[in-house]
């Protein structure tokens, strides 16, 4: 079965050079295909553009246009959104469900379900085994404990750099924040600051914040 879609391919070299082009997706074996119906764009967005070939950011020879396209291929800048599946017949993941997570710039995408579970389910398409199992992760919007419809359009915006923050947080507070008194928080990143922030507030013991 195949699906008429598109998607923004994008010169690997030039970020600023791009192309809307028509494609089949054709769903294969074991594959599902979601309809892409919101994401966000923001400066992290153009982040994953920049530092889109291998970087050692993820400590293999791949970078972001790996997620959603092959080498030869033109990149497809990942973003963050929500989606509904369209055509599956795998088990645990009906047409109709909605799920949250990282997707190409795009209308539609393929993606293999696996560790399929009430929560969601981990894309196992071979170029993305390698990468980090964070951005592979799918929720299940009707499953997320702190999801609320009102917050819809805040999550793509917010949610990823949030937990950014929260594990920097996390880091300082492994490491006894490294032996310092205060942390100065810039802003180079608003929204990972804002979640560092958040995320430092609430710990009883900490250093002074600024920023």
């Amino acid at each position: 079965m195949t699906h008429s879609t598109w998607a923004i391919d994008i010169d690997r070299d030039d970020i600023t050079s791009t192309e809307t082009v028509a494609a089949e997706s054709e769903i294969g074996p074991h594959e599902i295909l979601v309809q892409i119906d919101s994401f966000a764009m923001t400066a992290n967005n153009i982040t994953y553009g920049v530092f889109g070939k291998p970087s050692g950011l993820f400590g293999n020879d791949q970078g972001y246009w790996d997620f959603f396209a092959e080498r030869a291929a033109p990149g497809r800048l990942p973003v963050w959104g929500f989606a509904t599946v369209l055509v599956s017949d795998i088990e645990g993941v009906a047409p109709g469900d909605r799920f949250y997570g990282y997707y190409p710039m795009a209308s539609h995408a393929v993606l293999i379900p696996g560790e399929i579970s009430d929560s969601g389910f981990t894309d196992v398409t071979p170029r993305r085994t390698t990468l980090p199992p964070i951005y592979n992760r799918y929720q299940r919007v009707d499953a997320i404990p702190d999801y609320r419809a009102e917050h819809h359009d805040l999550w793509p915006v917010y949610r990823p750099l949030f937990l950014t923050g929260w594990l920097i947080a996390d880091q300082f507070e492994d490491d006894d924040d490294y032996g310092a008194e205060q942390v100065l928080i810039a802003s180079a990143s608003s929204k990972t600051a804002i979640g560092l922030g958040h995320a430092m507030k609430q710990r009883a013991n900490r250093p002074r914040t600024i920023g």
